[in-house]
This record gives structure tokens, sequence and C-alpha cells, in this order.
């Protein structure tokens, strides 16, 4: 579980998100960073000793990669976590 995903893709086509039940293609924007929202950042609960932050207001997004056969396709991801003991 994550608080934020930061994705810096290339230019090959694969990222896809769900919406409404079905899987729908992330057009490539050069030079841009995909920002994911996670499930600490949606829901509201307690996690040992911290509350999650938005209670619903921002909405985790369910996303995959798919395979392109003829070229490589890579992403670089950073996942940032609320760290759970302060």
């Amino acid at each position: 579980m994550s608080a934020l995903t930061l994705l810096v893709p290339n230019d090959v086509p694969g990222l896809q998100m769900n919406k409404e039940g079905n899987w729908v293609a992330v057009d490539y924007l050069p030079n841009a960073l995909f920002v994911h929202v996670g499930d600490q950042i949606e829901l509201k609960y307690t996690v040992e000793c911290c509350e999650v932050l938005s209670n619903g207001k921002y909405k985790s997004v369910l996303h995959r990669s798919v395979v392109n056969k003829e070229r490589t396709r890579f992403s670089w991801a950073v996942f940032c976590a609320v760290h759970t003991r302060l």
C-alpha cells in the first residue's frame, strides 16, 4: 500500500487504468510524470498510529501495464508511503 506512485514512462504504450470496470489506455505525454494516488490517501482508517489522509476525496487508481512484443517498454516508479511509526 502506498500514498503516491510517481511514474516516469518511455514512449512505448502499455499503461492502462481501470475506469468504471473497463481497462483504458493512458496516452503517453512527452516529458510528463504520472502521479497515481494510492490507498493511503483515499481511505480513512487507522494504520497503527497514522490516520489516512483524504477520507475518499481523492481516489486510488487501479492500473496495470501490458506487454508490447515489438518494443521494450520501461517505466521508473517511485513509491511514497506514510511511515507508520512516529
